[in-house]
């Protein structure tokens, strides 16, 4: 498998039946004299399958060998969520079941325009079978395809194509018997029929009276039935991307996700680190902003991955999008390359003509004309081109601070609060503490953490850590006793994976040992937030806010429960603002070679809800002072400053730069200190010195490209 010589920049281009065949000949010229060099293309089963053992790739067929022509690179999408209308009368048995009994019948949606969405149950035999055959005729004829670059092995993976989305009970699927029996045999393979009484509080007798859940209360039974889901998308991947590879080991395969909250992982079972361990390449819709790409790359070392789907024109037939202009189309491209993204395709070159989405989308205009969109994305694909392979070997520095993204937290907080979003702001919000204070930080999956126990970190910041199980817990007890920082918030291990019971001491699993402090007591707002008084509760954001302040005089807020601490051997390190609480609002302690600081409330929440300055002051404040760790660069007026590296040396360097007067960046590597950086896009340099300071004039645009030479 070659490596490549060029940045993969285009855009989506055919999703049958549009564009028309009239006209691909002229688009396709079109996008090759801009500069573009990939375009992808929709094989989809219910399109290229239309009869039972009858492929028709005549459409792909010619899509291609106009590619081939012009030079064009194209990534193949394999769409498998249209099943063919015949699929559907030979196998009515194949619907996916919702909680609330109903079956999912074959529609068109706004993104599948041609119908059979969301497809069969992913459990049904005959299904599993048939797309494989499909895939593995794609594989085939297109195996030795000089246009071919890569297969996309799944668009967006989730379990109902947006159908039955929304993180509601009523749409989780699937209910089938075919479903229930694959979960039955599941858990059997991992737990005695005793163990799993024992897990979910229950009396079976037999197998097949084990009931999958139907309503939430009792955690660890709906913990099971979602993680079942995440790796049954995982062996559907699998399974694509062997069926690619029995006729052709040479192209990478891949497939792309969409990272919270877009896609929750309640009603899509989309876990980005299961998703991406059986492909060579991977990627993301929606990729433009620094989480979603640092929740891709982190869920794939090692891996390229690219921004599959750059939704930069979007909107609908009551809602056009207007032109986007080089600051906009350089924050799409620029950004995320600051985090390690490697390819970038829009959503997509001529606007959508069939449905909801037209007439959005498009680079260009709807018959095909010249727009300034496409002439912005046509002059940063130049200069990137240009320096493709300065840029192709240069990635941040690896992160020392991990966010831990746990799916079966993100259960257990969905049961809870009804929601995804105390979740999903948690985990945003401690990252985002982190990025704006110019720290590198990754953002890990329980499974991860669990394959691979850390390595590499010094610290994890672990929100809202209220479920855990126990091989989580021996995962950070092993981290802090050899050396790492665990940052925890508050009610830790409250509820135990094993059993669902709610822990009779607290911190849960024996951490009360490694925090060295115990819980004197535990509240939540409805029992405390009028103790501030009638101001603090005006505001929406402070109406569930919980005060505390630090040993040195700074106030922070965190979220709705106030958990406070007896020390044993740790130390104070803030209290409450409240009168009448003795016990601590945070501590550290020493276990073995490490720290381990445990806070009595949900301070990431407040980053990722509000934007907090002070709750984020104190996460980053945490990092530097409790594990002596210094961001990257000292700002002013700089957004953010991300530096990118072959080996030990600085190659790149994409600002965010503010609106203030003053701008200046002081870079902390050595290797920083008197270099030149060259705007990619202007030429204009700008010039550090011997303390790695540099200032931006006002003139620089928002963000910025800059390679970096010996001045």
């Amino acid at each position: 498998m070659k490596d490549l010589s060029f940045i993969p920049f285009g855009s989506q281009y055919y999703r049958a039946p549009t564009p028309l065949a009239e006209s691909w000949e002229a688009d396709l010229t079109a996008i090759k004299n801009y500069g573009f060099n990939t375009v992808k293309l929709w094989v989809q089963w219910r399109r290229n399958m239309p009869k039972e053992n009858l492929f028709d790739f005549g459409d792909i067929d010619a899509l291609m060998a106009i590619c081939e022509r012009l030079g064009l690179k194209a990534v193949l999408n394999i769409i498998c969520d249209v099943a063919p209308a015949w699929f559907y009368k030979k196998y009515p048995d194949s619907l996916m079941i919702t909680a609330d009994g109903r079956k999912l019948y074959p529609q068109t949606v706004s993104c599948r325009q041609i119908g059979g969405a969301p497809g069969p149950c992913l459990h049904h035999k005959a299904g599993t079978d048939i797309r494989r055959s499909f895939i593995e005729a794609a594989a085939l004829r297109y195996r030795d395809h000089p246009a071919l670059l890569c297969w996309d092995l799944w668009n967006e993976p989730e379990l109902t194509c947006g159908i039955a989305r929304e993180p509601e009970l009523k749409n989780m699927v699937c209910y089938c018997d075919e479903s229930v029996n694959e979960f039955r045999k599941w858990l059997k393979s991992r737990f005695s029929l005793e163990e799993l009484n024992a897990r979910w509080g229950r009396n079976y007798g037999e197998w097949d009276e084990v009931e999958p859940p139907r309503s939430t209360g009792t955690f660890a039974d709906m913990v099971d039935w979602r993680e079942f889901f995440g790796l049954t998308l995982a062996a559907e991947n699998a399974m694509r991307a062997e069926a690619v590879r029995r006729f052709d080991d040479t192209h990478p395969v891949m497939v792309h996700t969409v990272p919270l909250p877009h896609f929750n992982f309640m009603n899509t079972g989309s876990d980005e680190y299961l998703l991406a361990r059986d492909t060579d390449w991977f990627g993301n819709s929606i990729g433009s902003e620094a989480f979603p790409a640092v929740v891709t790359t982190s869920a794939a070392p090692g891996k390229r991955v690219i921004n599959s789907e750059i939704h930069a024109c979007g909107g609908d037939i009551m809602s056009h999008p207007g032109t986007l202009g080089l600051e906009e189309v350089k924050s799409h491209i620029f950004r995320p390359l600051g985090r390690g993204i490697k390819g970038f395709l829009f959503w997509q070159y001529r606007p959508e003509r069939l449905g909801k989405e037209s007439p959005a989308w498009g680079l260009v205009n709807m018959d095909g004309g010249e727009t300034e969109s496409v002439k912005n994305a046509a002059k940063i694909n130049d200069a990137l081109q240009k320096n493709a392979q300065k840029l192709l070997s240069a990635f941040p520095k690896s992160a020392k601070i991990a966010v831990l993204n746990s799916t079966s937290s993100q259960t257990f907080l969905w049961e809870i609060s009804g929601g995804t979003d105390l979740h999903y702001r948690s985990v945003f919000g401690a990252f985002k503490a982190l990025y704006d204070a110019q720290y590198n930080v990754d953002i890990i999956s329980d499974h991860r953490l669990k394959a691979e126990r850390l390595a590499g970190y010094e610290v994890l910041y672990f929100p809202a850590p209220y479920f855990i199980d126990q091989k989580t817990a021996d995962v950070l007890r092993e981290f802090v006793f050899s050396g790492g920082t665990l940052i925890s918030e508050c009610l830790f291990g409250g509820v135990s994976g094993e059993t669902g019971l709610y822990s009779t001491v607290m911190p849960g699993f024996g951490f009360d040992e490694v925090f060295g402090c115990k819980q004197i007591s535990s509240a939540t707002a409805a029992s405390f937030v009028s103790a501030y008084g009638a101001d603090y509760s005006k505001s929406e954001e402070n109406r569930s806010a919980v005060f505390f302040t630090d040993t040195n005089g700074n106030t922070a807020r965190g979220y709705y429960f106030r958990e406070d601490y007896e020390p044993l051997s740790a130390k104070v390190i803030a209290r409450y603002d409240a009168e009448g609480i003795k016990g601590a609002a945070a501590t550290v302690n020493d276990f073995g070679k490490g720290r381990a600081v445990i806070i009595g409330t949900l301070p990431a929440y407040m980053a990722g809800m509000y934007d907090c300055a002070d709750s984020k002051a104190f996460i980053a404040r945490l990092i530097k002072d409790i594990a002596n760790i210094y961001p990257e660069s000292k700002t002013c007026g700089v957004l953010r400053a991300d530096t990118l590296y072959n080996g030990k040396e600085p190659t790149a360097v994409v600002l965010q730069l503010g609106a203030a007067r003053e701008r200046r960046v002081v870079f902390s590597d050595p290797a920083m200190q008197n270099k030149t950086l060259k705007n990619i896009l202007t030429g204009k340099t700008l010039s550090t010195d011997s303390r790695g300071e540099c200032i931006i004039p006002e003139t620089e645009a928002l963000t910025e490209l800059y390679l970096v030479e010996t001045s």
